[in-house]
């Protein structure tokens, strides 16, 4: 009764760093997918697959479309146009975990100069390449393109996705004050926050 009692009492006194509480990070309430045991054995294999991803990704070669880290599947799945290098195969061999190479329609490199061409476009949220290469996802805003102003997604040389949002909307700095938090929050298409999560 006595450790409930100062676990309660840890639990309603938030730690405070330069004058702000912190929340003490906590495991997903909801079930752990993908046949795990443990939240923290999913998040080793999360861990062995991003650590193989980088060495592939450091190797990449011109036909690389993109790699895909999934601890549900327990191995890293890579999409390459045209035929795999030797070199990139050998190494997939010597890593911890199994990689599966599939074939893709385009490389990265085409899909983000393409990407950053249909960025221009006054409709465009956002413009981004598929993981498995097969061309481009698109956000566009629901009203029509100005007037006297090209409408850049009719000359896409690759296959598109499209998808409509709203326009990106700064909602508020959630009554922040100094010292500031990482950011503001922001909607499109949902709520997301504008900071970033580092070490």
């Amino acid at each position: 009764m006595a450790a409930a009692i100062v676990a309660a009492g840890a639990i309603g006194t938030p730690a405070v760093a330069d004058g702000k509480p912190v929340t003490p990070s906590a495991q997903p309430a909801e079930a752990v997918p993908g046949g795990f045991s443990t939240w923290r054995e999913l998040f080793s294999v999360q861990e062995r697959l991003n650590s193989a991803a980088d060495e592939i990704m450091a190797a990449r070669g011109d036909g690389f479309a993109g790699v895909v880290a999934a601890p549900e599947d327990r191995k890293l799945t890579v999409y390459w146009k045209g035929q795999v290098p030797g070199s990139v195969r050998n190494l997939a061999k010597r890593l911890a975990v199994p990689v599966k190479f599939k074939p893709a329609r385009f490389h990265q490199r085409e899909m983000v100069a393409e990407a950053q061409r249909l960025a221009a476009d006054s409709r465009a949220v956002s413009v981004s390449a598929k993981v498995d290469g097969s061309g481009l996802a698109v956000i566009v805003t629901d009203r029509a393109p100005a007037a006297g102003k090209q409408d850049v997604l009719r000359t896409a040389r690759l296959p598109l996705s499209l998808s409509t949002a709203s326009r990106p909307t700064l909602l508020n700095r959630q009554n922040d004050f100094a010292p500031y938090w990482g950011g503001a929050r922001y909607y499109a298409g949902g709520g997301c926050s504008t900071g970033f999560g580092v070490y």
